[in-house]
């Protein structure tokens, strides 16, 4: 079975109206984040008709909270089919319960941190009034959005303020129109793409080290190309010599008889739409030899939300 990263979130946090929700849909289409909203998925197994929909019908009809590990197992299994790494969490944790909850039951999962939309109330209550008059919701009335102001101050503020002690609060103000607040969002999510592409192309590496061709073959685009001294100069397309390789040479080949680690060193990465490119020292550690060094660079190419790795050339330093 292919390895994988461990599954990175960002909390999406910031008042009623705040424009949260209009956020996220841009992440998702500009960067193929996975948003996840912990109230739509309980609602969406409230409907499923499934036992434990049928469970939290009858919590939800009878007044009760629903358990947070409840929320949690959705959260997970939402997070393990969509067969992704980059997610977005909207609107969790809304308070201590929840985050304990969290790091009781989802330890396994890294926080990148939380993206806080601030933006006055004045301003969320006249957002939320205006989509009250078409979106047919009962909680968008005066009353019932000053209620959720309350519990938001009372209950989700400190969990920002808990994020904000260990400098994981990426601060947004969200009181222009959509796309200047984008314009600030890309300034905290860029770096978080930049580093899971390092990461990614690690990945990689580490799956060519460990002769892992499934993970290899995950990771790449079909039509791969690449240009490497192991192709003695030839420009080679497609998986079958890489294959090859795999199977027959193994690992052989780049300058040491004893593998032990090929490391990702000084990367530099160029983000460009769906196109992403990473430069970097690829400098392979032996046990028994002296290091070798190659120089490095790798096209992504973003489908469906996935990297897949389209070119590389590899030189010797």
């Amino acid at each position: 079975m292919a390895s994988s990263l461990r599954h990175k979130v960002l909390f999406v946090l910031g008042g009623p109206g705040a424009g949260k929700g209009t956020q996220c849909a841009k992440i998702v289409a500009q960067y193929g984040f996975v948003h996840l909203s912990a109230g739509d998925l309980l609602r969406e197994e409230r409907a499923s008709g499934s036992a434990n929909g049928d469970m939290i019908d009858r919590m939800i009809r009878e007044g009760a909270i629903v358990p947070v590990k409840v929320t949690l197992d959705l959260i997970r299994k939402a997070m393990n089919a969509s067969g992704r790494d980059l997610f977005l969490i909207d609107g969790f944790p809304r308070n201590f319960d929840n985050l304990e909850g969290w790091n009781a039951e989802m330890s396994d999962v890294d926080v990148a941190g939380v993206l806080f939309y601030d933006c006055p109330e004045d301003e969320m209550e006249r957002r939320l009034l205006k989509r009250g008059e078409t979106s047919g919701r009962t909680d968008d009335n005066a009353e019932a959005i000053r209620k959720r102001f309350k519990t938001y101050t009372e209950s989700t503020m400190p969990i920002i303020d808990h994020f904000a002690a260990q400098n994981k609060v990426f601060h947004i103000l969200a009181t222009a129109s959509p796309e200047a607040v984008f314009e600030e969002t890309q300034k905290a999510i860029e770096p978080i793409v930049k580093a899971h592409l390092v990461a990614t192309t690690q990945r990689l590496l580490d799956a060519v080290f460990s002769n892992d061709w499934v993970t290899y073959q995950a990771l790449c685009d079909p039509g791969l190309m690449a240009i490497e001294p192991q192709s003695m100069g030839h420009v080679v397309e497609g998986m079958a010599f890489h294959e090859f390789y795999f199977k027959n040479a193994g690992r052989g080949g780049l300058g040491v008889s004893s593998i032990c680690k090929a490391n990702v060193v000084d990367p530099h990465v160029m983000l460009l739409g769906d196109t992403a490119v990473v430069a970097f020292a690829n400098v392979i550690q032996s046990a028994t030899d002296p290091s070798v060094v190659y120089m490095e660079t790798r096209v992504w190419n973003r489908s469906s939300g996935t990297w897949k790795n389209v070119h590389f050339h590899r030189s010797a330093k």
